[in-house]
């Protein structure tokens, strides 16, 4: 091992050394062996691209999450769903119905047990609130 001057700022570097010390310039042998090294263990472009799946982490959830929505788009048209929705308007229209101010008492309670009705029927049908 020798101390050998730096072509850069002039300093004094051991001939071993890939860099200055000082102003981290490459310096003699040591930085060929260094540049020789980094080179045989770097891996190779078609190594890195075979190895490299970070992108199926991504692609993967969002075409899941794109199955999901066109599964749940086509269940929603079916003929069982669009009878389910008919009779949650029907029930809602019936509640509003039988809140108008204009309606007399004993009708306004005679409505309001037919939609309590319609209510229980569709739990009892759907399994699930109006």
């Amino acid at each position: 091992m020798a101390l050998i001057q730096c072509k850069e700022c002039k300093g004094q570097v051991s001939d071993l050394a890939a860099t200055c010390p000082h102003c981290g310039a490459p310096v003699g042998q040591g930085a060929l062996a260094a540049q020789a090294g980094a080179s045989a263990s770097a891996p190779s472009a078609s190594a890195k691209s075979k190895g490299s799946t970070w992108w199926l982490w991504i692609l993967i959830p969002v075409l899941l999450f794109v199955a999901f929505l066109i599964f749940g788009a086509t269940v929603g048209e079916t003929p069982e769903a669009r009878e389910k929705q008919k009779a949650r308007e029907v029930i809602k229209l019936c509640w509003q119905d039988q809140s108008r101010k204009s309606l007399p008492p004993d009708t306004a309670r005679i409505v309001a047990s037919m939609c309590e009705k319609m209510e229980d029927d569709f739990r009892a049908k759907y399994r699930s609130n109006p």
